[in-house]
């Protein structure tokens, strides 16, 4: 069985915003050590890894609203072209 994930919302943290916690504030990893020792890139990836996994379930349950809906206007419009022949 899959283990699941720390629960979010998870933050940034740390003298660099370098950190990644939890919302008990354990740590979740660190992007720092880069071989370059960039901190505003190893910020700007905690950022970018924060905001993805943050918003991971509102963008999964909003991808399957959108696929349901292409899915009813698929069949509407195949009733619509199959009447439209029909008359036609």
């Amino acid at each position: 069985m899959k283990k699941k994930h720390t629960p979010t919302p998870w933050l940034t943290s740390g003298i660099d915003s370098r950190i990644i916690v939890c919302k008990r504030g354990y740590n979740i990893c660190d992007t720092g050590g880069s071989v370059m020792l960039d901190v505003d890139e190893d910020k700007a990836n905690a950022e970018f890894i924060v905001e993805a996994c943050n918003n991971y379930e509102r963008l999964q349950s909003e991808n399957e609203r959108m696929r349901a809906e292409i899915n009813t206007l698929k069949q509407r419009l195949q009733r619509y072209t199959t009447h439209n022949k029909i008359r036609g």
